[in-house]
């Protein structure tokens, strides 16, 4: 035993606090900037699992931008985020129209309205940073996202340079076509869509991970063990839809 002087009181032991509550999940990680001590119970094959958590397993380990990766998501937890822990499934989207129509069609469905399935609003860029913690926590995650089609440089009024090859849009001639035209094929296009990029190229060296993908990869949706993406991958009206409010207008 300690050795304590008489006029002072000291108390050495652990705490340990269970709770349902995204608040105090909240308190925690901000008071002591960590995820570190938090051990998260759930149900796998009808068998309680305990799984601990930490800064390092809730991050994809080869991440270049790990740092910012691990304050992306305490900032995020301040305001929502923290509700993950509790959740049946998470659904991520990009937009307002996308979180309102699906909030909507939710409370409509007989079945998934008996869930607690929590809508993240984010974009492409920043929904694969969940990847390893929604992993880690066994949790059904879906994501609604834009293939982010890339433009050339003639689609936005712009005058291809020197090194450009020929553009399969004007030949590199000058004959530009109207600005933002819709678009009728997925041939010769590319993505910007970080988080469709990092999912098909299953980027283990993100360091050397690829700006731009050919869309002519992205055939079907992707689904991979918890995790399900859609997109607009088929034509509407002989058109692809840029967004989900274009997707609906040519419907």
């Amino acid at each position: 035993a300690n050795t304590v002087p008489e006029n002072k009181k000291s108390l050495q032991c652990q705490i340990v606090v269970t709770t349902h509550s995204s608040h105090i999940v909240n308190s925690k990680i901000h008071s002591c900037n960590s995820f570190n001590n938090i051990n998260y119970l759930t149900i796998k094959d009808k068998y309680s699992i305990v799984i601990p958590l930490d800064d390092k397993n809730i991050l994809e380990k080869n991440s270049p931008t790990k740092e910012n990766d691990i304050l992306f998501l305490k900032k995020h937890i301040k305001y929502k985020v923290s509700e993950l822990f509790f959740s049946d499934a998470v659904v991520f989207v990009e937009g307002a129209t996308e979180e309102t129509l699906l909030h909507y069609y939710l409370e409509q469905n007989q079945i998934l309205n008996n869930y607690y399935i929590s809508m993240f609003r984010v974009d492409g860029a920043h929904s694969k940073v969940y990847f390893p913690l929604i992993k880690k926590l066994n949790i059904p995650c879906l994501i609604i996202t834009d293939l982010d089609i890339q433009r050339y440089r003639c689609e936005r009024n712009k005058k291809h340079k020197k090194e450009d090859s020929d553009c399969p849009i004007c030949n590199n001639d000058g004959s530009y076509p109207i600005k933002y035209a819709q678009i009728t094929s997925l041939d010769n296009r590319q993505t910007t869509n970080s988080t469709l990029i990092y999912l098909l190229e299953n980027s283990k060296n993100s360091k050397n991970s690829k700006k731009t993908i050919s869309l002519i990869k992205i055939k079907d949706y992707i689904e991979k063990d918890f995790l399900y993406v859609v997109y607009q991958k088929d034509p509407i009206e002989g058109q692809f839809a840029t967004s989900l409010e274009e997707a609906i207008i040519l419907t």
